[in-house]
């Protein structure tokens, strides 16, 4: 009985937020009418669409409050100052994601995803807007991941992180991407995806610290999901084949090497022998020896590999 008076309760409170909001925004919206006589007042509805978005950011309305950022952004479209448009898109766009997860977590998703439709149409229109800037592509990168987190793991949300990371490379939206591989068990595609990158930043020639760090966590990885990509498939290219023989064969690659302790060495080349000869009580030890030179997804994704070796 308590929990339906809260509900009505609620329900009142939006009906009346939605009597009191669209009001106002119909009346800013008129400024951009043509009048006879009388131009658009765009600059005053802009700033009045804002003044109302911050309104509603303060009641909790956050759908609201992305109608209003969405309209600020169109007026900054007319004014041509594409900096002030492009961020009320991504304010715009990041309420319409907060609301579909709100709705998504209660268990009552709007009907055909509007809400996330609505949150894609701004990011879209970042992208499309800015496709020869390439100042923008972080930005544009950000809201790419941020549309694919809401999707999860799923062949959408992959698609939409392979474009992130077209636009902007880094190791966190590789990591995304590769746990959202390993969930689908598509190890294939994660470590196309990782050996694309490593032969991209190879290209570059002289490293700066950064790629090299970069270069030796990447390579790790790959290593993992080769592993992975041995155990469950028969098709394997002669070069994955030489990037394991790099640490059975006792030659270490310079640029790796650099990068690479001898003890880190050694006990991925133990991880190798360990999965060739299937001793699950040596991977689970060298598990152990590995800690301490990888970081949180990589645990994951060898405790991924373990399992696969286990379960064979």
């Amino acid at each position: 009985m308590e929990s339906s008076s809260v509900s009505q309760t609620s329900i009142i409170s939006d009906l009346v937020e939605t009597s009191n909001f669209f009001p106002k925004y119909h009346s800013i919206n008129n400024k951009l009418k043509k009048r006879f006589m009388r131009s658009p007042k765009v600059p005053d509805a802009s700033d009045e669409f804002l003044s109302l978005a911050s309104q509603c950011e303060q009641k909790k309305s956050w759908y609201y409050a992305g109608l209003c950022y969405l309209a600020a952004s169109r007026c900054y479209h007319k004014l041509g100052n594409t900096g002030s448009e492009m961020n009320n898109l991504v304010r715009a766009g990041k309420y319409f994601l907060f609301v579909n997860k709100e709705n998504v977590d209660v268990g009552c998703p709007s009907i055909g995803l509007a809400d996330f439709q609505a949150a894609s149409s701004c990011f879209c229109n970042i992208t499309k807007n800015n496709k020869n800037k390439s100042i923008h592509d972080v930005i544009i990168a950000g809201c790419i991941i941020e549309l694919a987190q809401a999707l999860g793991p799923t062949p959408d949300g992959q698609e939409l992180l392979k474009k992130a990371i077209k636009y902007y490379p880094t190791v966190q939206f590789i990591d995304i991407f590769i746990s959202y591989c390993l969930k689908q068990d598509d190890y294939t595609m994660a470590l196309n995806i990782v050996t694309n990158m490593i032969n991209l930043i190879e290209m570059i020639g002289t490293l700066s610290q950064y790629y090299l760090n970069f270069l030796h966590k990447t390579e790790v990885t790959r290593l993992m999901l080769i592993l992975m990509v041995q155990q469950t498939s028969q098709h394997f290219s002669s070069a994955l084949v030489d990037v394991v023989e790099k640490y059975t064969g006792g030659i270490v690659d310079s640029v790796i090497g650099a990068q690479m302790s001898e003890d880190e060495y050694l006990a991925l080349q133990s991880l190798i022998f360990a999965c060739r000869s299937h001793n699950n009580q040596a991977l689970l030890e060298i598990e152990g020896e590995l800690w301490k030179y990888i970081d949180t997804n990589q645990k994951d994704f060898l405790r991924t590999l373990i399992q696969i070796m286990i379960d064979k």
